[in-house]
């Protein structure tokens, strides 16, 4: 009884020892090295308010490389910003990680409009590209029969 109770055991850990093993060559299959998300999302909720401007904080989600980029609405204008590496160019403003984390914050004014009218968000990750769905061809194709 003894005998088959560690053949058991023996069973046990050589089955253990080949799920780990398929699992470390799956994770690491058709990749060279550790690569970063290829996506990410950045979510808006609402902060302080006051009759000219609102704060809102952005949570980012995917990746730790990341940009956000805020589409404002007309009248609308950066004032402030924190935790991130912020600009702002007419109605676009661009944020990218500033080593705090990937929760960042911004205060819009409302250049007269509501402090419901959030701008638009999206987030990229940078040196991320689509591949061609078809690729193009190595050699030409052959040009009749023999």
């Amino acid at each position: 009884m003894k005998r088959r109770h560690g053949l058991l055991a023996d069973v046990c850990s050589g089955i253990t020892a080949l799920v780990i093993l398929m699992t470390v060559a799956l994770a690491g299959a058709g990749t060279t090295t550790a690569a970063a998300a290829s996506s990410c999302t950045a979510t808006l909720s609402a902060a302080a308010t006051w009759g000219d401007r609102f704060n809102l904080h952005v949570a980012v989600t995917g990746s730790d490389t990341w940009t956000v980029t805020l589409g404002l609405k007309p009248r609308q204008s950066l004032q402030n910003s924190w935790n991130a590496k912020v600009t702002a160019s007419g109605s676009t403003v661009t944020a990218t990680p500033s080593g705090a984390g990937n929760n960042f914050g911004v205060t819009i004014m409302n250049g007269g409009g509501s402090n419901t009218d959030w701008p638009t968000v999206s987030c990229t990750v940078p040196g991320t590209t689509t591949p061609p769905t078809t690729p193009p061809p190595t050699t030409p194709p052959p040009s009749g029969t023999e």
